[in-house]
């Protein structure tokens, strides 16, 4: 977040050495978001970023060492004679494409172009009709035994180059080391980078592909997918946990078995025939729904049902109540309930005796 495009371009051409750059736009800035390189050459990644600044990437065809611009450059300055011929042009659609009024004045978009003998490099300054404009492009025509060039001249802040997009990146799924959780953002350490500092690392949002249903976060030193919903990068999510041993793990080498678990022992167990839930204690601590047995459940220590209103156990055969030592039913409120303990207690304000031999 904090690296400057200097730097970006510094670590790109540790892979070149010898060679440099001349660097015309975004000195010093902050890229201020994370990039991706992915599946593209150093060049077209580059290319990509330097349209982000509404600029271009050119290559250096005098100076062998000097790789590129980075950004336009503007060394020369020429003057051209007012009385030239040209041709004048607006070009509304890059004007409307870049944001209308939110972009800057449609005049920025107004260009010339002219043809002449002269040579001029992208970049070079031209200064025509007591204006300055820019070499943005030119093309060139053999005309008999002469070169002829025909410039666009734009003015400065106009667009230069449209974004350049990696269509490759839309949709794909990078998957990645969790280093740090945090809310409901993940630091990832992506399979596609040699090294990542935690504390460089960028925060994504993690959205789970069952939504709120199971809500669980990803623990660090688990895998994720950093998922780009977008050919434009931005805003990337991470959608999930990445199994890395499905094949070798004893709860899931069975597809018509289905388990959802925490690393505090917690466990749901979703089988053919039973749905489980277990706790996390050493102890025995379950519901258990089976087809064939019933509901079934197991606590070490107390059980307890509580309700506002009242608590209704209803059978066509029979409840039945199982105690090492005692069975002890209460009326809250007051005295009145019974205890089973070997014998059977009654207790209560008005007792009614009614029993036969």
């Amino acid at each position: 977040m904090n690296m400057t495009y200097d730097e970006l371009i510094g670590i790109i051409l540790k892979d070149y050495p010898g060679y440099s750059y001349e660097q015309c736009i975004g000195e010093g800035q902050k890229i201020g978001k994370p990039l991706f390189q992915y599946k593209e050459t150093d060049w077209s990644f580059l290319k990509r970023i330097s349209s982000e600044l509404k600029s271009e990437l050119s290559c250096d065809i005098i100076e062998t060492l000097n790789m590129f611009y980075f950004g336009r450059p503007s060394k020369t300055s020429y003057k051209l004679e007012d009385t030239s011929d040209y041709r004048a042009c607006k070009d509304l659609k890059q004007y409307h494409e870049s944001g209308g009024n939110e972009a800057g004045h449609d005049t920025d978009y107004f260009y010339y172009e002219i043809e002449t003998r002269e040579k001029y490099e992208i970049g070079a300054n031209i200064s025509f009709k007591n204006k300055d404009f820019y070499v943005n492009q030119y093309k060139v025509r053999a005309l008999s035994d002469e070169v002829i060039y025909k410039y666009r001249l734009c003015r400065k802040n106009g667009v230069w180059q449209t974004k350049v997009i990696n269509s490759l990146i839309g949709g794909a799924s990078i998957e990645g080391k969790v280093l740090e959780v945090k809310g409901e953002k993940i630091k990832l350490h992506l399979n596609i980078d040699k090294s990542q500092n935690k504390d460089k690392a960028s925060w994504f949002p993690y959205a789970p592909p069952t939504g709120n249903v199971m809500y669980s976060m990803p623990i660090v030193g688990t895998s994720a997918s950093l998922y780009f919903p977008s050919e434009t990068s931005e805003e990337p999510i991470v959608t999930g946990c990445v199994r890395t041993n499905g094949s070798s793990c004893a709860k899931t080498a069975d597809t018509t078995k289905r388990y959802f678990g925490t690393e505090h022992g917690s466990e749901i167990e979703m089988v053919p025939n039973a749905l489980n839930i277990k706790g996390g204690s050493k102890e025995p601590l379950s519901i258990s729904f089976d087809d064939a047995v019933g509901v079934t459940i197991t606590s070490h220590k107390k059980l307890s049902l509580n309700a506002a209103d009242e608590i209704t156990m209803k059978t066509p055969q029979s409840v039945k109540l199982k105690a090492q030592s005692q069975i002890l039913v209460a009326k809250a409120g007051t005295k009145s309930g019974f205890s089973m303990e070997t014998d059977l207690h009654f207790l209560s304000n008005n007792v009614i005796k009614n029993g036969s031999d």
